[in-house]
């Protein structure tokens, strides 16, 4: 919002300007992945709090109130209905990703309680 106003941001504030992917200016964000954190369980629906990491084709949820993982293969299971976590096959990935998730949340000093991540 702030810079489809033409107003620069406060240094406390994240995030990127979009007005350029929005008129079409630039056809790509620079960023791999997507970080968020959702905590306002009992706001407006009962979605436990979490954190995420995605990126193209893969996402990481963290369910820190319950110590609890989800991985969905958004290619191939693009509703996240099979979760990919019990599965060897993705152990690797998982780490990768948990590895990633860590990094952005520390890059934008995202310091709530969030279980064994804190």
């Amino acid at each position: 919002m702030l810079g489809a106003a033409n107003i620069t941001p406060p240094d406390f504030m994240q995030g990127i300007n979009l007005t350029p992917h929005i008129t079409r200016e630039e056809k790509n964000i620079d960023r791999k992945t997507l970080y968020y954190h959702f905590y306002e369980y009992g706001a407006d629906h009962t979605v436990l709090p979490h954190l995420g990491v995605r990126d193209e084709r893969y996402k990481l949820i963290y369910f820190y109130t319950v110590n609890e993982w989800e991985l969905y293969d958004l290619k191939k299971d693009p509703a996240e209905q099979n979760n990919l976590m019990k599965s060897e096959k993705y152990q690797k990935l998982f780490l990768k990703m948990k590895k990633e998730l860590i990094a952005l949340r520390n890059h934008y000093n995202d310091y709530e309680q969030a279980g064994e991540l804190q």
